[in-house]
């Protein structure tokens, strides 16, 4: 197994050996950004636009499920599904996944129970987000 390439050096942030979760959201922030100002752009502006959109998308996918409009669970998880994965959130990521093959294969009666299991790792994940941002934020003001 490869071993991890270090964070960039606008990238530093505290590590905790009990939170892997936030760690590896730091890593997967780090290969999508890097250079000078990265940290700084992540914290101010990609990290609460993220923080915005996937409770916005999460709404849609929600109605669509609701409507049982299989296009717009598709498209909705589909979106989601990137969103998760772009962050280092495999898991998650693998949920909106399964959204995403039901609504395709116009397949709905489950979608709302696995929605459910998608919204509580959503809320985990922005818990993290909201941990990486406010040790990005901390780091900028030192």
């Amino acid at each position: 197994m490869a071993e991890e390439a270090p964070l960039p050096a606008d990238f530093a942030v505290d590590s905790t050996p009990d939170c892997p979760e936030v760690i590896r959201m730091q890593r997967a922030l780090a290969r999508m950004i890097s250079g000078e100002g990265a940290a700084e752009f992540l914290a101010g502006d990609f990290l609460p636009t993220f923080q915005r959109e996937l409770p916005r998308r999460l709404g849609e996918l929600k109605r669509h499920i609701a409507a049982r409009a299989a296009a717009g669970v598709q498209h909705e998880a589909h979106t989601i599904k990137g969103m998760l994965r772009d962050m280092g959130e495999q898991e998650a990521s693998a949920i909106a996944y399964k959204l995403e093959v039901r609504a395709e294969r116009k397949e709905l009666d489950e979608t709302a129970t696995i929605f459910a299991e998608l919204e509580r790792m959503a809320q985990r994940v922005l818990g993290h987000v909201r941990a990486v941002q406010a040790k990005l934020l901390a780091q900028r003001s030192h």
